[in-house]
């Protein structure tokens, strides 16, 4: 968490930076070379890709996450006591440190005997 905060701020620093020295009026009455026109044009052109880039990441990270959370796994809960198994079909992101939910819907409290075992 503490990561997305970080390059969530640095891109709005470097976004802030080049955005500010993109828009500043020469204060002389110069005129604009073909040279200094390419490279504003070639660094909006990185700017561009860059921003797209970060984008393009941060939607893989999130639909990788989704994709990943919503995996049916089966979970075998063990009564040590009677050494009974009972199997049960979970998403991944319904499985608590005490609890879980199958895909029916049903919540499932689990002792600290019991042991469970998470199969794919």
């Amino acid at each position: 968490m503490l990561t997305k905060i970080v390059v969530t701020l640095l891109v709005m620093v470097i976004s802030f930076f080049l955005f500010k020295r993109g828009n500043a009026a020469p204060t002389s009455t110069k005129q604009v070379t073909t040279q200094s026109l390419g490279q504003l044009m070639l660094r909006r052109y990185i700017f561009t890709a860059v921003m797209i880039l970060f984008l393009l990441i941060g939607l893989t990270a999130f639909g990788w996450n989704w994709y990943d959370n919503n995996k049916v796994v089966q979970v075998s809960i063990i009564n040590p006591i009677t050494d009974v198994a009972e199997v049960y079909q979970v998403r991944k992101k319904d499985i608590l440190a005490d609890q879980i939910t199958t895909i029916d819907g049903i919540q499932i409290r689990l002792s600290s005997e019991e042991r469970i075992m998470i199969a794919k």
